[in-house]
């Protein structure tokens, strides 16, 4: 689209475009651009005659400038960015020159903010944090919110104000709970947040300057070295020794080695592209130099994060039950009480007052108290979680983690530790275990490996807190330096005591490092590790069963036969070798023949403590856990064998997964335990098959990579320590201290709130349906209506406000249910409904029986009454204490049960309230004796 320039003067320029129908001009994407122009004044902009009138200070900016933002503005979409994911496979000389850009100097500083006004800061986020209002009407967004508030009106318009007051208050709390909740978890979450690196190095106009992450913009060149976080997605245009951390968006373990040559092949995952470094990858080990292709929303990351915001968010399975029990009971409560009405009128009754009683019933029926059950227990859950490490977002997920069939979860830093570690050791013709060589005297063999170790490596020691030494470095280097230590040798001994007077740096050519040492004694020692076949082919000697001899066709053998065992346990294996330097032999080449052999050390991922049990205690209970990794099928095999996921040792990869469409996944999705090189995509179609089976799904994680399916699972689990910010913010479960076994406490307590929530719907239940079934028997009857209003709200008050926090407060049961056990496919299971049902029946004929035998006996109307009343309040006493055998709360709420009570019989202010009378000693006895009846809820 061509642009005219209608007059230019210094501080003032108008530009039209020709427009050819009304609005066409992107008159919102130019102001945007405008304001982010340093020395624009002010603009006007004409979108149906396309002219732009823009007032400037010529001291800050100039008109070319201004065109040329425009002209972005109008032919680019603002944060349009090629998604082109082909740079891999272009020459990073093509890349720079498609950008527009110079190697060797970086961009211009003119250009740079044009470019950040074009294509946007370098950011990007996920779905913004529900308001505090929002959190305040959550109650009222599921049916038995919306039914609650529906009957707290209808008591209000009836002048049934006590009962509209108690019900609008338990709404009130369950939104102030969610509320409190919610900014508390917010605050925890603020303290475990890790900042990305604010600022990065680039060129500009040939200069190095520092400069913020977020200003940096496609093209732009930038310098990256060791400890870096890389700021944007990049091609590389040089490296030296360059190793990257890509866990947080591959799920490799391990760090990657990455090189300028391009890459023959377009479609290869992320994982292998050694061209290029991703946004908010870390550098191990090296430098380099790189051009900026993408930033914010469009990098790799980014769009994994703006995918977050597409992802499904279901209700949780008790929100769902509840929502169908609600509808249930109001169908119910509307039947039950019709009848009541019905039978009325055709007993002659008197209209509104059958209308008035009724609607009063309905309240009764409803188990108001029910929502503050759910909510009270999910905080009291959650302050118990809170004690074991574990931050909830939500107050729904760690009830629903109890519901939990299966859980999908990441190996790197969620099963493993996330760092290397030193398992065996191959030395002397046998391997032996770390731990074995730990427990054990260090022979000389051993001592000189330690050694080598120690020396040949470049891992850093930094001061941390209370002045202790923490290593990093190389993943690699780290390890083998931990394992010495481990075995004996100080941090003093290898940098004080030793003097390294030379290095042969480690390139992916040679696969080797070598150091030249003088020990305490000034003798000079060679030491090198690498490749197992490159250190091999320059040793000459061996050391085995604790003698030097000559390493031969069979002694090679054998160092090839062990290291492919170590191998296919997903080991990575590292030779050493030694050999003392004598005369002035000092150049490169010689430094590394006639080497002494002196053994093999593997690596891997260590499990991390308690895992193995509890993916036992899981499976155990019905659980089923898979592991889903971006690492190779070996390290993935390996892993799940060591933790016990491997039961039908079916493992399937990513390429597998692309072969089978969505009905296919669903069959092989129960059958597999280990998903290895997965990508995020097939992450989210494993949740998505999972749930399509009817499964409740948990989603483990802690790299950007995870967050989406994250998001998609019915509660998602996020590592606090290791875990990216994009990630915590998808889950509704944070564990602060990134330990799988804090998932079997969650599930535990999930179970428990879970059960507390039953027995009160059980409680609650029997009761309310208990004295629907005195009015009918009363009704039916011909006789007078057993409670007055006042007292079905006095009853309603006892038993259901009271006990409300006793009930959510109920103690954890130890272990995980047994599957047999564990009924989650309904709120209210079989024998739960045969409980209730028999309960509301045995109260309901007693309390007609006292009702009806009172008036008999010529007790009057009021003493049968109170009767009733004193009855339903004593037998729910007796089931709410049997309900909870070993809560702590069970006398406290049991001796306010009996204060109410007696209070409304007592204090001749409530009887004229409340419409009761005194009852004689033997009246009580008799009421606590017939209250013990069979029927109560069990526990």
């Amino acid at each position: 689209m061509r642009i005219e320039l209608v007059h230019f003067l210094p501080g003032r320029i108008r530009l039209r475009v020709p427009v050819k129908k009304k609005n066409q001009i992107p008159a919102k994407k130019i102001q945007n651009i405008l304001m982010n122009l340093p020395g624009i004044i002010k603009y006007r902009v004409n979108p149906s005659t396309g002219s732009l009138l823009i007032y400037y200070q010529p001291a800050r900016i100039t008109h070319s400038l201004i065109i040329k933002s425009v002209i972005h503005a109008i032919t680019l979409r603002v944060g349009r960015q090629q998604r082109v994911t082909d740079w891999h496979t272009k020459d990073y000389w093509d890349v720079v020159n498609e950008f527009k850009s110079d190697s060797a100097a970086g961009l211009a500083l003119q250009e740079r903010h044009a470019r950040l006004a074009t294509y946007g800061y370098n950011e990007f986020s996920v779905e913004k944090n529900t308001s505090i209002l929002s959190h305040l009407t959550d109650p009222l967004k599921d049916f038995m919110g919306q039914l609650l508030l529906g009957i707290g009106l209808i008591s209000f318009f009836t002048r049934q104000y006590y009962d509209a007051v108690a019900i609008l208050g338990i709404i009130g709390l369950e939104a102030g709970l969610g509320v409190i909740q919610s900014l508390k978890a917010e605050k925890s979450m603020s303290t475990l947040k890790e900042l990305a690196t604010p600022f990065s190095k680039v060129l500009a106009e040939g200069n190095s300057t520092i400069i913020s992450s977020a200003k940096i913009v496609p093209g732009d060149i930038i310098i990256i070295n060791e400890g870096d976080i890389i700021p944007a997605d990049c091609r590389l245009i040089s490296a030296v020794n360059l190793m990257i951390d890509e866990s947080t968006l591959t799920g490799e373990s391990l760090a990657v080695a990455k090189k300028t040559a391009m890459c023959s092949q377009i479609n290869i995952p992320v994982a292998e592209r050694a061209n290029m470094a991703y946004m908010s990858t870390r550098v191990i080990k090296g430098n380099a130099r790189a051009v900026v292709v993408a930033t914010g929303s469009v990098t790799e990351i980014g769009q994994l994060a703006q995918a977050l915001n597409n992802a499904n968010t279901s209700l949780t399975p008790l929100q769902q039950q509840l929502e169908q029990l609600s509808k249930k009971l109001a169908v119910g409560s509307l039947l039950l009480c019709g009848c009541v009405i019905g039978i009325g009128l055709i007993k002659g009754r008197p209209v509104m007052k059958m209308v008035r009683t009724g609607l009063t019933l309905a309240v009764g029926v409803i188990p108001e108290g029910l929502p503050t059950v759910v909510t009270i227990a999910s905080a009291f859950g959650i302050r118990k979680m809170a004690e074991k490490h574990a931050i909830v977002r939500k107050l729904s997920a760690v009830e629903t983690l109890g519901n939990a069939t299966v859980i999908c979860t990441d190996k790197t830093g969620t099963l493993t530790k996330g760092e290397m570690a030193v398992k065996t050791l191959y030395t002397g013709g046998c391997i032996r275990g770390a731990a074995e060589i730990i427990n054990q005297p260090a022979n000389e063999t051993v001592s000189r490996i330690l050694l080598a170790a120690a020396l040949c490596n470049n891992a850093q020691f930094r001061f941390a807190e209370k002045q202790e030494r923490t290593v990093s470095g190389d993943p690699t280097d780290v390890a083998l330096i931990r394992f010495a230590i481990e075995n004996g040798l100080t941090w003093q001994e290898i940098h004080e005591n030793y003097c390294r007077q030379k290095e042969l740096v480690f390139d992916s050519q040679r696969k080797m490092m070598t150091v030249v040492c003088t020990d305490p004694a000034g003798s000079v020692s060679v030491y090198t590790k690498g490749a197992v076949d490159e250190v091999m082919g320059r040793c000459k000697w061996v050391c085995e069963k604790d003698q030097i001899t000559v390493l031969d066709a069979k002694a090679k053998q054998r160092i090839l036969d062990n290291n492919t065992m170590m191998c296919k346990e997903a080991l990575r294996v590292v030779a050493l070798a030694y050999r003392p330097l004598e005369g002035s032999e000092h150049l490169d080449e010689e430094l590394e023949q006639d080497l002494l052999f002196l053994g093999l050390v593997g690596l891997a991922d260590p499990i991390k403590p308690g895992v193995p049990e509890a993916v036992k205690k899981c499976r155990k209970a019905g659980i089923k856990v898979v592991m889903i990794t971006g690492d190779h099928p070996v390290t993935a095999h390996a892993v799940g064998k060591e933790v016990g996921l491997l039961q039908t040792g079916t493992l399937i990869t990513g390429s597998e997964i692309d072969q089978l469409n969505d009905r296919e996944l669903l069959h092989a999705a129960w059958k597999a335990d280990i998903y290895a090189r997965a990508t995020p995509q097939h992450k989210l179609r494993i949740v998505k098959a999972f749930k399509e089976l009817g499964c409740v799904v948990a989603m483990t994680g802690d790299g950007v990579n995870d967050a989406p399916a994250v998001r998609e699972a019915h509660v998602g689990i996020a590592m606090g320590q290791k875990g990216t910010d994009v990630t915590r913010e998808a889950a509704e479960l944070t564990l602060a201290d990134d330990n799988f076994t804090t998932i079997v406490h969650a599930i535990e307590e999930g179970q428990n709130i879970r059960g507390n929530i039953q027995k009160s719907l059980q409680y609650a239940l029997s009761g309310n349906f208990g004295e629907v079934a005195a009015f009918l028997l009363t009704v039916t009857a011909g006789s007078a209506f057993p409670l007055a209003p006042s007292q079905i709200i006095l009853v309603n008050f006892i038993t259901e406000s009271i006990p409300v926090i006793a009930l959510g407060a109920g103690e954890s049961k130890q272990g995980l249910t047994e599957p047999e056990n564990n009924s989650y496919n309904t709120l209210i299971h079989h024998e739960m409904k045969q409980e209730i049902i028999k309960n509301s029946l045995i109260t309901g004929l007693t309390t007609y029986g006292f009702f009806a035998g009172t008036m008999a006996a010529g007790g009057g109307l009021l003493k049968a009454r109170t009767m009733a009343l004193s009855n339903l309040v004593f037998r729910q006493m007796f089931n709410f204490l049997d309900s909870n055998p070993t809560n702590k709360f069970k006398l406290p709420s049991a001796g306010a049960f009996l204060g109410v009570l007696l209070s409304s019989v007592y204090i001749p202010a409530l009887n004229r309230v409340f419409q009761t009378t005194p009852l004689k000693p033997r009246d009580l006895a008799l009421l606590l004796t017939l209250s013990r009846l069979p029927g109560r809820v069990k526990d």
